[in-house]
Order: C-alpha cells, then structure tokens, then sequence
C-alpha cells in the first residue's frame, strides 16, 4: 500500500459526493477519472510480475480476486437501489447491471440503472477482464523496459480518446449514442491503460530517493496545477469552448499527481499518509458506491438533501452517515470478501494446476 495514494482515493470519492448533492462543482467526472488512472497504476503495480507467464491458474486467481473486490459490493447495493430506481427496469437491464455489462452497449439511461454510479464498475470490468493479456503483451514485447515504450503506452489511448472527442464533439448530446462513446462506453478503459504505464514506469524506475523539499515541490506543484485547470476550464468556463473534451486536459495533470505522491517524499505525503486519512481511504469505494443511494434515500424519505434547497447541515449529516455506513460496509463485506475471494482464487488456481500437471499450457 502507497498511503498517500490510498488517502488521495477518499478526496476523489469526496469529489464525486459533493458534485452529487447538487453543488454544481462539476467535479463528479473529474474524480471519476482519477479512480480510473489510479486504479490502472495499482493493476499494474500488483500484478506485472504475476502476468510474465500467463496459464489458466494464474488467471483463475487474477479474476476470482478482482471478482471479490467489486462483485460483492455491486450486488449488495444494486440491492439496496431496486426500491429507489428511477431509470426504466426489466428483466434484461437487471441482468446487465447485476453482470456489470450495463455499459457495454448505447441503450438509453441503462447505464444509470439503480444504483447509477456502477456504470463505472462496468467499466471497470470491461478492463480487468482484458488487463492480463495486456500487461502479457506490453512485457512479451518488451515495451515496459524502455522509456519509449512506456510513453507510448501512455500517449496512445490519450491520443485515442481525444480523436474520438475531436471527431464527435460537435454531435455530442447528452444521452446520445456519441456522448456514450466518449464518457460512458468501455472506450474508458483506456484511461486504465494510462494509468498502468504509470504503474509500470514506478516498477521500473526502482528506488527514489529525492530530497524532502523536491518531493514536497512536486506534490504541490501537481497539485495547485489540478487546482489552476480547474478553475480556467470549469469555474471560468473555458473548457466549454474547446473542440473537444475538456476532462482529457486532467489526464496529464493527475498523471503527474500519482507519480509524485507515488514517491511518498514530501510533506504532504507525510500529511496524507495519517492513519485516519488513510483509513478514509480504504473506505472510499464502499463511500462511492453507497452515496447516492443515501442521498436519493434522503430525499424521499427524510430531508432534502441535494439541490438547492438543501441546507449545509444536512448535507454534512448525510456525509457523515455515508462515512459510517461505508465504515461497516467495509469491514462486514468489501474487506472479508476480498480476503475469501483471494484464497478461493489460490485453491482454484492449485487445483488447476494439479488437474493440469505434468503439461500445464500456458494460455498465452
């Protein structure tokens, strides 16, 4: 565990609930697309040594762990979402949800189904699915031991993403089967892809060891420049007359931000690496996943809580009892399930290799 890392995932989530209450911060996306370079930098971190050599155990093991950290999870909120879901529902979008396929395809509000912030998980999905072939190919050709290669594996789905927002933004409405490409399709993961040449350059690039105060320069400085793109394209409005997506412009910026806190050098490191915040961060995926079902909870039921009309008060509450919430959440289900699906994914990978031994294959 890199602490100031797991302590910046709480902000991101923090970004994403109060973008949700109706504040009009337009930080929900931005906090989203965090998570997803984040999460690319930890695949990557964790399991390139473990995807040189690909075989049916190895990979029985890789998916039954990502299984159990997202599964458990999505299903018990979806759950908790059926009650309160304001999107059309059938038996054909539950299935979708439920498999975490409800972004794969442009049909309508589908991706928002229940519990809305899954399609994130959807996407998220779609990638750890593909990510052991991935990371096998990146280290098959060798890319992962050159600088060029790392760039290009940065670059290119940077590139990617903004031809396609280049080519449809103009078309672009809300809803539209373009604005589903763009921002909910599984074309997303190529932010994850981003993220792992982050990943893998940490790996590569071996122990750092930069003084205190040029660690502490490089935190601030990623961070005041997030800050500063902030405030120019989405407070003075100027990413609204770019021809293209202006969240892509953060990609950069937030690669910078993992990388320097990636370090764990600076002060604010040692800041970020305080054990409650850290612990805020171990709680930021069941904070994500549990929050609008709160807030859409307290809005029919309890107190307006978003828009306008919602007071402070209540809304610092209703936080507070997400925070609570997704505390119990992590310790009765997220974190005892991501520890049984480890050990079944180990008992199923050794059993795959006896069933397969002596002349275990590789896959790959």
């Amino acid at each position: 565990m890199i602490k100031p890392l797991t302590s910046l995932r709480f902000f991101a989530a923090l970004a994403v609930v109060y973008d949700h209450l109706g504040t009009g911060s337009h930080t929900g996306g931005l906090g989203v697309l965090f998570f997803f370079l984040l999460s690319g930098f930890i695949i990557a971190f964790t399991y390139s040594s473990r995807t040189t050599t690909l075989s049916a155990p190895a990979l029985s093991a890789i998916y039954a762990s990502r299984f159990g950290r997202i599964f458990p999870i999505h299903l018990f909120t979806l759950a908790l979402a059926i009650p309160i879901a304001t999107a059309p529902s059938g038996p054909f979008v539950f299935i979708t949800n439920a498999l975490l396929m409800h972004s794969w395809y442009p049909s309508d509000l589908d991706y928002f189904s229940y519990n809305s912030v899954s399609w994130t998980l959807s996407i998220e999905w779609a990638f750890y699915l593909t990510f052991p072939f991935m990371l096998h190919a990146i280290k098959s050709l060798k890319l992962d031991t050159s600088r060029v290669g790392l760039v290009l594996i940065y670059i290119l789905p940077i590139v990617a993403l903004s031809a396609v927002s280049l080519a449809y933004v103009d078309r672009m409405e809300p809803f539209n089967h373009y604005w589903w490409l763009l921002k909910i399709s599984p074309l997303n993961a190529l932010v994850f892809v981003s993220g792992a040449a982050i990943g893998l350059h940490h790996i590569n690039a071996g122990p750092r060891s930069p003084s205190r105060g040029a660690a502490t320069c490089l935190e601030v400085g990623s961070l005041a420049g997030i800050a500063a793109l902030y405030v120019m394209l989405v407070r003075w409005g100027v990413g609204k007359t770019l021809p293209l997506d202006y969240t892509l412009l953060f990609i950069p910026a937030f690669s910078l931000c993992i990388h320097a806190f990636s370090l764990a050098r600076g002060w604010v490191s040692a800041v970020l690496s305080w054990a409650p915040l850290v612990k805020l961060g171990e709680l930021s995926f069941s904070l994500y996943m549990f929050h609008l079902i709160l807030i859409r909870y307290a809005d029919s039921y309890i107190i307006q809580v978003s828009g306008t009309s919602a007071t402070a008060c209540a809304q610092v509450a209703l936080v507070a009892a997400t925070i609570a919430l997704s505390y119990v959440a992590y310790h009765t289900i997220e974190s005892p399930c991501r520890y049984a699906s480890k050990a079944l994914g180990k008992r199923l990978a050794s059993r795959l290799a006896t069933c397969l031994a002596p002349k275990e294959r590789g896959l790959v």
